[in-house]
């Protein structure tokens, strides 16, 4: 029987894989750099310069909502590999040649 929850604890939690942790970070860094450009065209008079930035700081905007719905639809999506305690198990049982004999395959 499993032992009961406190409140330090808290629910037991998935971890995220490795390609959610990128597209996180990456959304986080394209969020900073819209923001620093935003804020530093402000002062600009209008120019070409102006202009470019203004067109930097949309396609940011986009790019970022594009990686959020990636990000989003990459959640959604049942991962084969979910229950890695499995893999470990059978790879305990079997030894390591059946990844070998695919690897030289």
């Amino acid at each position: 029987m499993d032992a009961p929850e406190t409140i330090a604890q808290g629910p037991r939690r998935e971890q995220y894989g490795r390609v959610a942790i990128a597209l996180h970070w990456l959304t986080a860094l394209l969020l900073v750099g819209s923001f620093t450009i935003g804020l530093s065209m402000v002062g600009l008079p209008l120019s070409r310069q102006k202009l470019q930035w203004y067109a930097w700081h949309k396609w940011i905007g986009i790019t970022v909502f594009l990686v959020t719905s990636l990000r989003l639809a990459w959640l959604s999506i049942p991962k084969l590999d979910a229950d890695r305690e499995n893999r470990r198990r059978f790879r305990g049982r079997t030894g390591e040649w059946p990844g070998k004999v695919l690897r030289c395959s």
